[in-house]
């Protein structure tokens, strides 16, 4: 009961803290694009998407490479074998991220070239340092992890997204007048800033945590065997990180691919930027701002099932593994939802959209998006439960199938499509489909989970069609009534209210998922005094 106690508390503080950095982040966007315009946002997301890629790697990516051993290690009462694998696998991490901030700065201007705007070099010798810093932040998470510490974590990424957000909207309103790239440097500017402060608080969290934990426990582990797995665990962290960067590794490619193939065909380098601004800079981050939800439930699952997996509770292994997929369902079907019937409308509104074919597109790129939203929850749930019982590799080649069906599908239907952006959208839906569905079949092939159909089907998707007629009926109702933009943040408001009293109503979550949660037991007694359940 503790371990699964231990999950829901962790996933809920990092799932509260992570959906509070999106919005914040979602804002962020919002203004930037309004400061400097869809050629200005282009700009900023040639260079945003692999900072994604730094941002997954230091929230989940190595932290779960090194949380799994970790825990493992404490599981068998071994602290001192988890400090030592700890403190080598530390400083060879920090030696490959000095590698390859330098690498980086060597190769800015190909990797420009490469995208097609090629005077955007500037901007990656400004995200260069982020590199080693986020390989820094990384590893002190990996460790708070591990000894299931999540507070840690989570205010660290609120340091880092609100530095993040108010250092660079100043800049870039400071900047924004001489050019949309200077806008876009100046927005850039404040994420090497923030990491710095977030990196800061994690040292001395750290140093804090040391002194207080002073009790050393019985060694188990051969500490040669401890000082092997920490200077290994750079090659062996290498498919943790690739599977954990599923969403950002897949929409990458997008930036290799979508400008330079739309002026191949013709278009004029403002009409692709503006393009490709519309999908990366609007409809992906209004989309997948619940996406670190996932990530909190990815997070707190690869440490609980790596411990469970190391005393060879198998039971234990798959009812975490079921719990985990229970969650991400009950979170990512309303999400699902609520993006295909308000979403078109939320991105016309908060861009302030008034071209008939931005305003189109909009709307079939989020319908599309929506349903990507829902497989990536899924194949990132299933990549942690993969990864907690040591199966590292298998999410990793998954990934790499559904990254070539990205581009694979991609390219032929922008040729298809004859450059319509919504290609994209499909593409991205593709990619995110093959990589979920194989982590899916692994895991039924190795976990054995086990999933009560009613419980974990029928009756998210009967809460979720409830949610979904009172969204659609208010937002459709009102929408002639007080236009479309207070019609659809009504309809949220809506959504928001009765999926809670839906899923409640209809025993989606059940007494023993209650006990999962800080005060379950409360909200246990009081929906069977009030006569919900039986």
């Amino acid at each position: 009961m503790a371990k699964k106690k231990t999950f829901g508390s962790g996933a809920l503080v990092l799932g509260s803290t992570g959906l509070l950095c999106s919005a914040i982040g979602c804002v962020f966007r919002i203004i930037l694009a309004n400061l400097i315009g869809q050629n200005g946002i282009a700009y900023y997301q040639m260079v945003y998407p692999l900072y994604s890629v730094l941002t997954v790697i230091a929230s989940v990516g190595i932290p779960a490479a090194i949380s799994r051993p970790v825990a493992h290690y404490l599981a068998m009462d071994d602290r001192d074998g988890a400090n030592l694998m700890f403190k080598t696998a530390f400083w060879r991490l920090c030696l490959a991220g000095a590698a390859a901030t330098a690498a980086l700065c060597v190769f800015a201007k190909p990797l420009a070239a490469l995208q097609g705007m090629a005077e955007a070099y500037r901007l990656y010798y400004l995200i260069a340092p982020c590199v080693l810093l986020t390989v820094f932040i990384a590893c002190l998470r990996g460790w708070f992890q591990g000894v299931m510490m999540m507070g840690m974590t989570a205010t660290s990424q609120l340091i880092e997204e609100l530095g993040k957000t108010v250092l660079g909207l100043a800049f870039a309103l400071f900047w924004r007048k001489l050019s949309p790239i200077n806008g876009a440097f100046g927005a850039i500017l404040g994420i090497p800033i923030a990491e710095a402060g977030a990196l800061f608080y994690l040292l001395i969290g750290r140093l804090r945590a040391g002194r207080r934990r002073k009790t050393r426990y019985r060694i188990t582990t051969d500490m040669s065997r401890a000082r092997a797995l920490g200077r290994g665990i750079g090659l062996r962290s290498l498919p943790v990180i690739l599977g954990a960067c599923i969403q950002p590794i897949i929409l990458l490619m997008d930036n290799v691919l979508v400008v330079p193939m739309l002026r191949s065909m013709g278009f004029s380098v403002q009409t692709a930027q503006a393009r490709f601004g519309l999908v990366s800079g609007m409809i992906n981050p209004v989309a997948f701002i619940a996406s670190s939800v996932g990530v909190a439930i990815a997070m707190s699952l690869v440490p609980t099932i790596a411990a469970s997996a190391a005393l060879r509770r198998r039971d234990e292994v798959e009812r975490n593994a079921a719990a985990g997929l229970k969650v991400t369902l009950l979170v990512a079907l309303p999400c699902m939802a609520g993006l295909m019937l308000v979403g078109p409308a939320l991105v016309r509104v908060l861009f302030r959209l008034s071209d008939p074919d931005s305003m189109a597109a909009a709307g079939t790129l989020m319908r599309s998006t929506a349903v990507s939203f829902f497989m990536l929850m899924l194949a990132q749930t299933a990549t942690a439960i993969l990864q907690g019982v040591n199966h590292v590799r298998r999410p990793a080649v998954h990934l790499c199938i559904g990254t070539a069906a990205k581009l694979g599908a991609t390219w032929l239907l922008l040729r298809v499509l004859q450059g319509d952006i919504a290609a994209v959208g499909y593409g991205t839906l593709i990619g995110f489909t093959v990589t979920a569905a194989l982590d899916l079949y692994s895991c039924a092939k190795i976990v054995h989970v086990r999933l009560d159909p009613v419980m974990h089907l029928v009756r998210p998707v009967f809460a979720t069609l409830f949610m979904a007629v009172a969204v659609a009926t208010v937002y459709f109702g009102l929408s002639i009534l007080v236009g479309e933009s207070i019609a659809a943040f009504i309809g949220v408001l809506v959504g928001l209210i009765t999926y809670p009293f839906a899923i409640l109503r209809l025993q989606a979550v059940s007494s023993e998922d209650c006990r999962l949660l800080p005060h379950g037991i409360e909200l246990e007694y009081f929906m069977h005094r009030i006569g919900w359940w039986i």
